[in-house]
């Protein structure tokens, strides 16, 4: 996650002034949660980075090593699973801590910002 993921979420919101400020221990157990899940998707991204650079040096040989490359893609698939894993339980812990009231004005937030694909344009004026 990035900063302006931590900005988003911890920005007041003017426009519904009925959703409660985080606390200090959400706001520390956010910041650790964030920490820790950039540091092992960190971790995955370079061991996928390396199995994938090792496997394209196998398709780059003319003799091809079947149970080589096979073993490997194996590997990227756990390391792809394990990826997807800990992007579940961050978003899990999200809830969590933030409760539905925040989560709904982070989410709004978040798709404003393209986190979840290309935002909607308004349907132009004839």
């Amino acid at each position: 996650m990035s900063l302006l993921f931590l900005s988003l979420l911890f920005a007041q919101t003017p426009e519904k002034p009925a959703v409660p400020p985080l606390t200090e221990e959400q706001i520390a157990r956010l910041r650790e949660l964030i920490r820790a899940t950039n540091e092992k998707a960190a971790e995955v991204a370079g061991q996928l980075e390396a199995k994938e650079r090792e496997l394209a040096r196998h398709y780059g040989e003319y003799e091809l090593n079947e149970r080589q490359v096979a073993a490997l893609e194996a590997e990227i698939v756990e390391l792809q699973r394990q990826k997807l894993a800990h992007y579940h339980r961050m978003h899990v812990e999200l809830r969590t801590i933030v409760g539905k009231e925040r989560f709904d004005v982070l989410k709004q937030r978040l798709r404003l910002a393209g986190f979840f694909g290309p935002v909607a344009k308004e349907p132009e004026k004839k």
